[in-house]
């Protein structure tokens, strides 16, 4: 079967995400649980990892593209209404999870350290992405 456009871009970007939340969890998990985990020594590793997102993301869709309007040079879209259904469908369930974050943030805020308060945000808005991400590619999977 041949993947689409979206969902190819969806495969691209679950991978990245994972990726980037398992070695951000290697990295960081110990020191964080210990409590030696300082923003000072965390700015420099965020900005690196952001980068190797933005670049990884941005290599993978360019390939996907143009390999796209090579398949199909007449009609120069690589979307459709069934891309745009899809995603419209697999906003509410992370729109909840990031919600659900949010408020533990807040407890987090009142009961831990700010550096605790902000990797609990930083786990919901990843998860509230990663589970998009499955979601999108269940859809396609299902022919949505």
């Amino acid at each position: 079967m041949d993947l689409s456009y979206g969902e190819k871009s969806a495969w691209i970007s679950l991978i990245t995400m994972i990726i980037a939340c398992l070695w951000y969890a290697n990295s960081f998990a110990g020191p964080l649980m210990a409590g030696t985990l300082g923003f000072d020594t965390l700015w420099g590793a965020l900005i690196g990892l952001i980068i190797l997102i933005v670049i990884i993301e941005s290599v993978g869709h360019a390939m996907i593209a143009s390999a796209a309007s090579r398949d199909r040079p007449a009609r120069g879209e690589l979307t459709d209404e069934r891309d745009a259904a899809i995603d419209a469908r697999t906003d509410r369930w992370p729109a909840y999870i990031l919600g659900a974050g949010c408020i533990a943030g807040i407890f987090a805020a009142a009961l831990q350290p700010p550096i605790f308060t902000a990797h609990v945000l930083l786990v919901a808005l990843a998860a509230a992405e990663i589970s998009k991400l499955v979601m999108q590619i269940l859809h396609y999977r299902r022919g949505i």
